[in-house]
């Protein structure tokens, strides 16, 4: 039953990549190059066994129905613990492979073409790393209608630097403390508070306190 599965699915594949390549040649700008591209959200700022989600975009997406992807990173820095459809591929078939350490495996499906620059699919990631580190996430291929449709990719950094780390960084050493000024007003002794809290001290019943101007 698998295996019939599985034969439908590639035939299915192969008559939409058909249909592609010759609407394509119908209308040039189907064929213009697409940029797969891996995204972590700059308002993230990970830490030690935090989450982090990246997103995998296709700009432009149009007229885009399948995707297979596979991107590497590094084990000794991420975990992945999930990949999910967006709102954009919400209706399309999604299979992910993360059994292969150091390797995300992404297909997507679906029979409704996408439109514009779209977020394809979140993948999430728990941090493993132990110490403050920017670590790659690189491409291995990104196919998209069965090879119909050129594309190129773009890798991405993620920086590992969450507030967990920062807070154990040494503050700077301090110097001396710098040397106090002696002015006319500090050898008569502390001046008093200012006119107005004297007067509100005064309306309460407290006698002022007084200050060099107040002495005689």
């Amino acid at each position: 039953m698998r295996t019939r599965l599985e034969n439908v699915t590639v035939r299915i594949r192969l008559v939409a990549a058909i249909l592609f390549a010759w609407a394509a040649a119908v209308c040039p700008s189907m064929a213009m190059g697409r940029t797969v591209n891996l995204v972590a959200s700059p308002y993230q700022n990970p830490g030690p066994s935090d989450d982090v989600v990246v997103a995998v975009t296709v700009t432009p997406a149009d007229f885009v129905t399948s995707l297979d992807l596979v991107f590497a990173y590094d084990p000794a820095v991420l975990t992945p613990t999930g990949v999910f459809r967006t709102g954009q591929t919400a209706s399309y078939t999604l299979s992910a492979n993360l059994a292969m350490t150091g390797f995300v495996e992404i297909h997507l499906w679906g029979v409704t073409p996408l439109s514009g620059s779209a977020e394809v699919a979140w993948v999430t990631f728990r941090i493993s790393a132990t110490v403050e580190t920017a670590t790659s996430m690189q491409w291995v291929s990104a196919v998209l209608n069965g090879g119909a449709t050129a594309s190129e990719v773009a890798d991405s950094f993620l920086t590992v630097d969450g507030p967990a780390w920062r807070s154990r960084r040494p503050m700077p050493p301090r110097g001396p403390p710098a040397p106090r000024s002696r002015s006319r007003s500090s050898r008569a002794g502390s001046p008093g508070p200012p006119p107005s809290t004297r007067d509100e001290l005064q309306s309460h019943g407290a006698p002022p306190r007084q200050g060099p101007d107040d002495r005689r």
